[in-house]
């Protein structure tokens, strides 16, 4: 699931804009991602489609299933470093744009990417790669329960994949407990393979990218009133007992 949050949080930021300033740093932006052989197919055309977003749903369900698998170009360092520059390059071009609340969402969103700049996260993302490929079927069979609402909505939607549907609270909320399940079951196994620093940049992958997947429910037609306390980026990250 972090992987498909963030190709659409990529499709976000790269949505066509009004606003000539914003346009043309996000226009830069995509010339960046077209111009690496690692980064190119991240592109809003190709995610946006009826066929992309089939491809997104069923990537969604294999993670929940536990059967996913992670693009290996994301536990790369280097992948990151180059998010980085490119995150920190759209800032700089972003603050010389009149503010707005559009201008402010575009930041938070490449806020996400902006990891690529923490040291401890560039150091541990290889290894937490490695412990996701390692299945534990304890974990699987403790938080599968809590995604039943989102591999519902997931399977109705895939009868009309033109459609545009935004998920329900009840929807949303089995998501994020299920990510939350997930993190904090799998601690054990993430410490044990990638230290302490590990854990804590799983956390702060995760909480950044639950701040981009509330920035983009509301760009794809989402009532926020509809956003579940379980999905805030602090919450989605909270220890349970």
């Amino acid at each position: 699931m972090k992987w498909f949050i963030l190709l659409v949080a990529v499709y976000s930021v790269l949505a066509d804009e009004p606003d000539a300033c914003l346009q043309a740093c996000r226009e830069t932006i995509k010339g960046k991602l077209a111009a690496n052989p690692q980064l190119s197919h991240l592109q809003p055309e190709q995610l946006g489609t009826p066929e992309g977003r089939t491809k997104i749903r069923t990537f969604i369900k294999n993670y929940v299933s536990g059967t996913g698998s992670i693009p290996a170009a994301i536990g790369n360092a280097e992948t990151w470093e180059k998010f980085c520059t490119i995150a920190t390059e759209g800032e700089t071009c972003l603050d010389a744009c009149p503010d707005s609340p559009k201008k402010e969402g575009s930041k938070k969103f490449l806020a996400l990417f902006k990891l690529g700049c923490d040291a401890d996260f560039k150091s541990s993302i290889g290894c937490l790669i490695e412990s996701n490929k390692v299945p534990n079927a304890a974990c699987q069979t403790k938080c599968t329960p809590l995604a039943a609402k989102l591999n519902e909505f997931l399977t109705a939607r895939d009868a009309n994949p033109a459609e545009r549907v935004p998920a329900p609270k009840d929807v949303l909320e089995s998501g994020c407990k299920f990510v939350n399940c997930r993190l904090n079951c799998r601690k054990t196994d993430i410490v044990n393979k990638c230290q302490d620093k590990g854990f804590e940049s799983a956390k702060k992958l995760t909480s950044a990218l639950a701040v981009s997947s509330k920035m983009l429910y509301k760009r794809g037609g989402g009532d926020l009133t509809n956003w579940p306390e379980e999905c805030k980026g602090e919450k989605i990250i909270e220890a349970t007992t």
